[in-house]
């Protein structure tokens, strides 16, 4: 799931926001949010699937069967199943890692979260996961829930982003800054 809050079209925003209050009726958040992972893990660890998902060259009824028989392999819960039979007919599926996206943000509002996105040079280990969630927790007051990415193109250090504050301390930010300040010198 590589999309922060602007790049979620508004169509995936109003999927997810159906499924969120489906899902509160139902009392089943948890589940949802479980098969949703397990489904968009499986489209993006699969390249068949994946080309299935986000290729029209399938027709309705190749898609549906196709996943459907992925899905009750899954055994995923109904409502999941129903849903994504729905963005299938009505040809959404290939929006599914933004619906995904936008459920999670919805599901931090509910739960009182805050969504901080993380990108940084290197896959970040689990004792700075922890480090940099206490850091934000303290300095927000409020539970964090990460949203990590990973863009070589940084050399070293992070960018964090919640809401719409951002704080860039990576090191391709500071190389470009000591290149813009040489020019002035010259």
């Amino acid at each position: 799931m590589k999309s922060n809050d602007q790049s979620i079209p508004e169509a995936a925003n109003r999927y997810a926001k159906a499924l969120f209050q489906l899902a509160e009726e139902e009392n089943s958040m948890n589940s949802v949010s479980k098969d949703l992972d397990g489904f968009l893990k499986a489209v993006e660890s699969s390249e068949d699937l994946s080309r299935l998902v986000n290729s029209p060259m399938y027709s309705e009824k190749e898609q549906s069967d196709a996943i459907n028989a992925i899905l009750k392999k899954m055994k995923v819960n109904e409502l999941i199943s129903k849903f994504i039979g729905l963005l299938i007919q009505n040809r959404r599926i290939n929006s599914i890692n933004y619906i995904v996206a936008a459920f999670h943000r919805l599901l931090a509002i509910h739960s009182g979260e805050v969504i901080a996105s993380i990108v940084s040079a290197e896959d970040l280990n689990k004792s700075q996961i922890d480090k940099l969630t206490k850091n934000l927790k303290e300095m927000i007051g409020k539970n964090i829930k990460l949203d990590l990415e990973t863009d070589p193109k940084l050399l070293g250090g992070l960018i964090v982003k919640v809401g719409s504050q951002m704080i860039d301390n990576s090191l391709e930010t500071k190389l470009n800054n000591i290149k813009i300040a040489m020019k002035g010198v010259s």
